[in-house]
């Protein structure tokens, strides 16, 4: 606890929004919507609704949510929600990001100058007769980053 908290006789919060007013809070949602005209991006109520619920982060639910919004709130914080294999889009665009770091990564390792230190020796490659095998080597980074838009239809828009 921190010297401050203890003089207060108040515990420090890790949520930077309980000490803020509902009042306030609400302006200061109006104004980021308004700076940053996010008419497009977001509905007005809709962010003020997820301020409040950022605020009270799920204990005592501000009033003004529909049952649909409520039931949905319940719905997501459920275990069956939060299971990892949410849906096959989710779970493709998840495994191709992993696949795309490690290439990135493989790329990345092979463009600072693993290739100028004769891996394919490590590997037994003939450089005079296994050209084509060590050319795909060192293109299956690129090749398999053409394979990556494969998940682009599974994504709505």
């Amino acid at each position: 606890m921190s010297a401050d908290a203890q003089h207060w006789g108040r515990p420090t919060t890790d949520n930077p929004l309980d000490n803020t007013e509902s009042s306030e809070l609400e302006a200061d949602v109006r104004a980021f919507h308004s700076n940053l005209s996010l008419d497009i991006v977001v509905d007005l109520r809709t962010l003020i609704n997820g301020a409040r619920l950022a605020k009270h982060r799920l204990r005592n639910v501000p009033s003004g949510l529909t049952p649909a919004e409520l039931e949905t709130l319940s719905r997501e914080s459920s275990e069956k929600y939060l299971s990892f294999l949410q849906t096959r889009g989710l779970l493709v665009t998840v495994m191709a990001t992993a696949c795309a770091a490690i290439t990135q990564g493989w790329q990345q390792s092979t463009i600072n100058g693993s290739a100028l230190l004769k891996w394919q020796d490590d590997l037994g490659l003939d450089t005079g007769r296994d050209m084509l095998l060590i050319g795909f080597i060192n293109a299956a980074p690129w090749l398999s980053g053409s394979l990556m838009y494969v998940v682009s239809p599974l994504q709505p828009n």
